[in-house]
């Protein structure tokens, strides 16, 4: 019963509480409803009566968020689409800047075959561990740092590219073009700040907002690229997907969640209905998904993320303004190495 009340207080807050408390507590919807789910039958053989009810409630309320929210239950053909558009193999892995480089990492990224990659938590000693593997991309935009600021980007495709900071403050992010044989592309290689304290998801929220403002300018396709420190549970994140008119890559592929890889203090692997999805490709209606999936752990507490998109043909099943670009570019200019 105290897990029960402890799950729909959790639940409650994450849908009617602002700032910090929403922040902290959306994010576990899921593991919320799958407390109803258990608790139900638990107490109606109990005899509880009172607590069934309420978790029977609570399950139904749920359900729709829970599940067709995350999009878990949305139809596999959503996203999907017609026409010939060029064809791009896109990689995101957040490779935790705080840890250093693994064997089995570096291996498993030099074995994918990805056209553009979105690295951050970029440390100088992962960028130096995949020196090798990085050569076979002549567009590079890259900033390694310490810490978790560091961020790159890495094409087969030409591109031009900006090294920006939020309008809030916050992670520098990347805003690209990629020259898909003359259909321009526009990739925004994000990483707002994670919502640890009540500032920080001011600026994580206002980053969130300045995405979709940026969305909705650009002109023509636009793919939403990074770890935003958020899931399909928040409010944040349905008035970012509302106003841009962008869709979830992982529609009707399921929950498909990418941190955190492993329980803090337990060297053991997160089972994954207890991780949460924040690491995303968003993409317009011009962009459809041919497929989206999760990668393996590789010593990061992300997992990778992986999406084959079709740029230029019409999505079906996308709705919403779509993408119409960026402006403002008042930034430094990072280097653009060719081969």
């Amino acid at each position: 019963m105290l897990a029960l009340l402890a799950a729909g207080a959790v639940w409650v807050a994450g849908r009617f509480a602002k700032g910090l408390i929403e922040a902290l507590c959306s994010p576990w919807a899921f593991q919320c409803w799958l407390a109803f789910l258990v608790s139900a039958p638990l107490l109606l053989l109990a005899r509880r009566w009172w607590f069934a009810t309420l978790a029977l409630a609570l399950l139904a309320w749920s359900t729709p968020m829970a599940l067709v929210g995350d999009l878990s239950l949305g139809p596999v053909g959503t996203g999907s689409t017609v026409g010939n558009g060029a064809l791009l193999k896109v990689l995101h892995v957040n490779l935790d800047g705080t840890s250093p480089p693994t064997a089995g990492g570096v291996e498993w990224i030099s074995r994918t075959e990805a056209d553009l990659v979105v690295l951050e938590e970029l440390s100088p000693a992962w960028w130096t561990a995949l020196a090798g593997w990085s050569e076979q991309f002549p567009y590079q935009l890259v900033d390694p740092a310490p810490g978790v600021t560091g961020i790159g980007v890495l094409s087969r495709w030409p591109i031009t590219a900006e090294f920006r900071q939020p309008a809030a403050g916050g992670f520098p992010f990347i805003d690209a073009t990629v020259d898909l044989s003359g259909a321009p592309l526009r990739v925004l290689a994000v990483h707002p700040v994670p919502p640890v304290r009540a500032d920080a998801v001011a600026r994580r929220n206002a980053h969130l907002e300045e995405i979709a403002e940026q969305a909705v300018r650009a002109q023509g396709p636009c793919v939403v690229i990074g770890d935003l420190n958020e899931t399909p549970y928040g409010a944040p994140m349905r008035v970012l997907l509302e106003h841009s008119g962008l869709r979830s890559a992982r529609e009707g592929r399921g929950r498909l969640p990418t941190w955190p890889v492993h329980l803090p203090a337990i060297e053991r692997r997160t089972p994954t209905w207890l991780m949460i999805p924040i690491d995303h490709v968003l993409v317009s209606p011009e962009v459809g998904v041919e497929s989206f999936e999760t990668g393996p752990a590789i010593g990061s507490d992300h997992l990778p993320v992986m999406a084959t998109l079709r740029v230029g043909a019409v999505a079906v099943g996308c709705h919403g303004l779509g993408c119409h670009g960026l402006s403002g570019r008042d930034e430094r200019v990072m280097y653009i190495r060719t081969a």
